[in-house]
């Protein structure tokens, strides 16, 4: 029976243990500033790794996101979307990593108590999917909201395919222009985001609500963080706090974007992958064949 309780005890210790790290690791996004930390480090081990010079020269397109952003662009067509005016927006103060809103300095979350928290990102070097920059919002400003809301992030980038460059360059470069929101925190917009499920969530300050915080302050400050990328030449952003929007369907199609960059990075691996078990065969198929493509036209 003594044996019994103490293991128990250990059981109970052990849970909370667990529990007290993990809550440590989400209250403080610690997960998300690890990872910021670890990336340039994270670069130089995947410019280590050896790859096929044959598929290097293939991959130089950014056909390939042309479907995600059409998909994207057909979501929010069905919706009212509002222009921000972004004069003035400029000068809201990024404080980096260092932010943390505690829930007595928070007016509510936006994608908080299990509410849809999506962000997606698609790339073109097409001047006619972006012509500028410019921030689209569908739903309730910051200062309208009042309570936990569902949030979407959706990013349309026009770069440079030349500065994208091509092959493993490529494939860094998109994985440095994603990992941009690692680095950013706009006073009063405290990021959350999960590396693991790929969730954009937000706690929102009661003195950054006071001092004038709203979408287009943030969305100029996503702006300016991404085009410190010299390959970005414009940003458009939209978002998103209406409840009938189909968070879902965004969903999906960030995945099926996320997939194709995988994809461009398992072709470029001088490794032998089972591709009758792995679960994006068929989107490297479809990778494979456009750059084919495009190699054979050179």
């Amino acid at each position: 029976m003594k044996k019994l309780l103490n293991l128990c005890v250990k059981l109970v210790c052990t849970a909370v243990a667990l529990f007290v790290v993990t809550f440590t690791i989400y209250f403080f996004n610690l997960d998300m500033k690890l990872l910021a930390f670890l990336e340039p480090y994270l670069d130089k081990v995947y410019d280590l790794r050896k790859r096929d010079p044959k598929v290097k020269k293939k991959v130089s397109s950014m056909k390939l996101y042309d479907e995600c952003l059409i998909g994207m662009e057909e979501l929010v067509a069905d919706f009212h979307m509002q222009p921000l005016d972004l004069t003035g927006a400029g000068n809201w103060k990024d404080l980096g990593n260092n932010q943390v809103l505690f829930a007595a300095d928070t007016a509510y979350e936006l994608g908080g108590k299990g509410l849809p928290a999506v962000s997606s990102i698609a790339l073109t070097d097409k001047e006619s999917f972006v012509p500028k920059d410019e921030v689209y919002l569908i739903g309730k400003d910051l200062p309208e909201l009042s309570s936990d809301s569902p949030i979407a992030r959706i990013a349309f980038l026009r770069v440079n395919e030349e500065e994208m460059g091509t092959g493993q360059k490529l494939y860094a470069m998109i994985r440095k222009i994603e990992y941009t929101r690692y680095h950013l925190s706009p006073e009063g917009y405290m990021l959350r985001i999960s590396a693991f499920s790929h969730r954009e969530a937000v706690r929102v300050g009661k003195e950054g609500l006071r001092k004038g915080l709203n979408f287009a302050k943030v969305g100029q400050s996503f702006i300016d963080a991404y085009k410190k990328n010299a390959s970005v030449e414009a940003v458009k952003l939209f978002f998103i706090t209406d409840p009938e929007f189909p968070y879902k369907k965004l969903e999906d199609i960030m995945e099926r974007s996320e997939q194709i960059t995988t994809a461009l990075d398992h072709l470029m691996k001088d490794v032998k992958m089972d591709c009758h078990t792995c679960s994006l065969k068929d989107v490297c198929e479809e990778v494979e064949e456009l750059t084919k493509k495009d190699f054979d036209q050179e």
